[in-house]
């Protein structure tokens, strides 16, 4: 598709009918957390709305904006704070992995909105966000030292 065109009507999974259209919506719903159910309340979140049956449909943007809605009534960290947290130590996934001890696709996993984080991985990237001391220490982890310099190396 070229800039500036749109794209052809969508038909109704439900129905059928080409008459899809795109609300900004407030949901209200339950999310079971750790150690117990709490309720999630979230203003404009995306989605499509058959004209013809009333059926509602939504897709990735409205799923990051749900994720990031229950991170803010558990009080965690949301996953752009995940990634800024990690950022601020200019580290990779991979190097930030090594250093704690959190696997890579898990890392992953809370940067990209699949996984809601414990509240004790939250409560340690909040440590070490917030502890200097803590911070040097895992900035000085050899392996993720030796993976900065293996990736330095490598692109010259």
């Amino acid at each position: 598709m070229k800039i500036g065109q749109q794209s052809e009507p969508r038909g109704c999974p439900s129905c059928g009918h080409l008459s899809l259209e795109q609300r900004l919506v407030h949901e209200r719903f339950e999310y079971g957390g750790e150690d117990k159910t709490v309720w999630v309340e979230v203003e404009n979140v995306p989605v499509e709305v058959c004209g013809h049956c009333g059926e509602p449909f939504s897709g990735p943007a409205a799923a990051a904006v749900r994720h990031d809605a229950i991170c803010k009534t558990l009080g965690l960290l949301t996953p752009a704070d995940i990634r800024a947290l990690r950022e601020r130590f200019a580290m990779t996934q991979e190097q930030f992995a090594v250093s704690t001890g959190i696997g890579v696709a898990t890392i992953s996993r809370w940067e990209r909105g699949r996984w809601v984080q414990t509240r004790a991985h939250d409560r340690l990237l909040r440590t070490l966000d917030e502890n200097r001391v803590l911070r040097e220490v895992v900035e000085a982890v050899p392996a993720a030292k030796q993976i900065l310099h293996d990736r330095r190396v490598a692109c010259g």
